[in-house]
């Protein structure tokens, strides 16, 4: 990868990432937002695919990636076993992470699958993302979400039977082809 992508990049030595952390490496989350928060907020789930992610010496990721927006745009249509699959990724306790990014694109990030109960909810409060205490109690606010144009929820995971039935396969760009996409969009080589 060039040296000039590099240089665009404001969090990760050598790769670009060009966004705002909201909520960074939060511990024991779970995914509530997507059963009804976010539509109830009014962004649509637009798109939902999965990939995977290999990387040498690692053991292959598979990426659910879920792409919700506020538009006039049909609503996709998931039958039964989806939607159940979707309450389960909801309801699986992660390690968080939520990016703003320049475009106005909202990325929210689930990793390493967490064994105990869930301490916090990842949700929409007062039009806001927010974290609340699964026990209750007062939520921190995150950023308005009328700021928002897409929001990009991805569960990252080693066992592909998590991969929900009837959702499509991409195959996914290189890293190295992402981080030229991205750094034309904001502004980079």
């Amino acid at each position: 990868m060039s040296e000039d992508l590099g240089a665009v990049g404001r969090v990760r030595e050598g790769r670009v990432d060009t966004g705002t952390p909201v909520f960074k490496n939060e511990d024991r989350v779970s995914a509530e937002l997507i059963r009804r928060a976010l539509t109830n907020a009014g962004f649509g789930l637009d798109d939902a695919h999965w990939f995977t992610k290999n990387k040498p010496g690692s053991a292959t990721k598979f990426v659910v990636s879920l792409a919700f927006s506020v538009s006039d745009a049909p609503i996709t249509e998931f039958n039964r076993e989806t939607t159940e699959a979707f309450r389960e990724l909801a309801k699986t306790v992660w390690f968080c992470h939520v990016w703003l990014n320049p475009n106005g694109v909202l990325t929210i990030n689930f990793v390493s699958i967490q064994d105990k109960p869930a301490l916090q909810n990842l949700t929409v409060r007062d039009l806001h993302l927010a974290l609340v205490p699964a026990t209750g109690g007062e939520a921190r606010l995150g950023i308005p979400l009328d700021s928002v144009r897409i929001i990009l929820v991805k569960f990252f995971f080693t066992n592909p039977k998590r991969i929900p039935a009837g959702i499509k396969r991409i195959e996914r760009p290189s890293d190295e082809e992402m981080d030229k996409r991205h750094a034309t969009q904001v502004g980079g080589e």
